[in-house]
């Protein structure tokens, strides 16, 4: 994958259309029509592009203001904290490359009411660059939980084929993230939840994913990936534990903002 200029026409050749397509370039692969790859690699590029095109979007700082975000894309000097880069940033296919322990589910605790009047601090925050790194690191775990999925169906090669990673296809607002079976070839939807903090870490979740979690109790999971820091540093193992959907209801959630109207 490469983000130098592409040429879709001759030295000679002029065509306004195809002008806009190379102008239009952020990331290509470029195939010799002799010796094309596999069908397997061609859907891994394609993985990687949209993946890739994800965290572009992710970028966007407002995206019902296109020419807000364009004047913004512009003046980053750093393409870095746009969009994957290939020098630094893992691809699909490094991401797949992780080993997955399931541990047991942290035991709900009583919660103590807060009685005192806790003191709050400013804090500068970088919203793009957090918008970024939560894209690279989410994408990082389902891809992770694709890998082990497909492991646990390594038996049953038909229902290997049919996974799907429908956050990547078919994008975002489905309310869930991977489409996966059991083995008798029941459909499991799958949510995938990954920090680099601990196993009891709460998380953000948004209220199509609840809803979607409450209305398919029956084969809704939620995969809960923690100290995934520890993968970049080369640790062996990424930990998990797993929500069903019928246990989705002993979660605590909290709201944590409004949409506000007049």
């Amino acid at each position: 994958m490469t983000d130098s200029d592409i040429n879709l026409l001759g030295p000679s050749e002029s065509n306004t259309l195809v002008t806009g397509y190379e102008l239009g370039n952020i990331f290509s692969i470029e195939y010799s029509a002799k010796h094309l790859p596999s069908n397997e690699i061609m859907k891994q590029d394609l993985a990687d592009m949209l993946a890739s095109l994800k965290a572009v979007k992710n970028s966007l700082i407002d995206d019902t203001n296109i020419e807000q975000s364009v004047e913004y894309i512009l003046s980053v000097n750093d393409r870095q904290t746009l969009y994957l880069d290939k020098a630094d940033k893992k691809t699909a296919k490094d991401l797949t490359e992780v080993d997955l322990v399931e541990t047991e589910a942290p035991a709900t605790k009583e919660k103590t009411p807060n009685r005192g009047v806790s003191k709050r601090q400013g804090r500068k925050l970088d919203y793009a660059q957090g918008q970024q790194n939560n894209s690279e690191l989410g994408f990082f775990g389902e891809k992770a939980v694709l890998k082990f999925e497909k492991e646990r169906l390594h038996d049953h090669p038909e229902l290997v084929e049919k996974i799907e990673h429908v956050s990547v296809t078919q994008g975002d607002g489905l309310g869930y993230d991977i489409l996966s079976f059991d083995e008798d070839g029941n459909e499991l939807y799958i949510e995938v939840k990954t920090t680099k903090q601990g196993e009891e870490t709460p998380f953000y979740i948004s209220s199509n994913e609840v809803d979607f979690a409450r209305t398919h109790p029956e084969n809704y999971v939620l995969y809960r990936l923690y100290n995934v820091d520890k993968v970049k540093m080369n640790e062996s193992d990424v930990k998990f534990f797993k929500i069903d959907g019928k246990s989705f209801g002993n979660l605590t959630l909290s709201p944590t903002n409004y949409q506000a109207s007049f």
